[in-house]
């Protein structure tokens, strides 16, 4: 049971998710990337690639910086006018980077541990190339786990069921990702050769072909993890305004 003191600060946190417009903007910032990976995956020449790599740049830099300004400037002109403005509890970097620090330095460190490994045993080779397919599901967990947190800290309901259709989209994306390796499995002695030496062309093309494969499945969790958010935040936002018409001045 939690406290009244520990209910308050729930309900402040997650009062700024109370319109669904951030829920709204993540939904279409991931769908823009979707569609962009989606692209992605179906060029080849180097223009093409070029170019659809530049869109998932622009549309994260665009996305976050003007999307922001977008959302506080709606919630000032519909939320507030609504249901009053409530300031939202916010850890500063410092007090983020204490808490995570241990994660971030996993997330960091297991990268450095495989490419030792790789300079030494083929398995750490094969497992580079095989490993490369699941990390649209490691991305999909990810954000699962992160919803999964949000919903206790905000004890909004919809960010847990978020947190379980991102789940559900990441196992998803694990069967997906085993199937294509079992499809593209690959002789143990193409891992075996030196590094030193140019890449085998049929390790090469099998590479290349994975790093598509890949685009495919981002864009599968984009369009997932999009469209989850935009419903969410589009059905909250829309009972949101039904239960909470503009109040209007005394005076008129």
């Amino acid at each position: 049971m939690k406290n009244n003191i520990e209910l308050a600060v729930q309900r402040a946190q997650g009062y700024w998710f109370i319109d669904g417009l951030s829920e709204i903007l993540s939904g279409l910032i991931l769908a823009l990337l979707g569609t962009a990976f989606f692209f992605r995956a179906q060029v080849q020449n180097a223009g093409q690639v070029f170019s659809a790599s530049n869109a998932k740049d622009i549309i994260l830099i665009l996305g976050l910086s003007l999307g922001m300004a977008v959302i506080v400037w709606l919630k000032q002109n519909i939320t507030y006018r609504r249901t009053g403005y409530v300031e939202p509890r916010l850890e500063n970097f410092g007090a983020r980077l204490q808490k995570y620090w241990k994660v971030i330095v996993l997330i960091a460190g297991v990268p450095f541990v495989w490419i030792l490994l790789m300079l030494v045993f083929p398995w750490a080779r094969a497992g580079l190339f095989y490993g490369i397919t699941w990390i649209p599901a490691a991305i999909g967990f990810g954000f699962g786990i992160f919803m999964f947190a949000q919903a206790n800290q905000t004890g909004l309901k919809r960010f847990r069921i978020l947190c379980y259709l991102d789940f559900a989209l990441g196992v998803t994306l694990v069967l997906l990702a085993g199937l294509h390796n079992l499809d593209h499995a690959l002789p143990a002695q193409l891992f075996a050769s030196p590094l030193s030496g140019p890449m085998p062309v049929e390790l090469a093309q099998a590479m290349q072909t994975n790093m598509d494969y890949v685009s495919w499945l981002i864009a599968i969790l984009c369009a997932g993890l999009g469209l989850s958010r935009l419903v969410s935040g589009i059905f909250t936002f829309t009972h949101y305004l039904i239960q909470n018409p503009e109040r209007q001045d005394d005076g008129q």
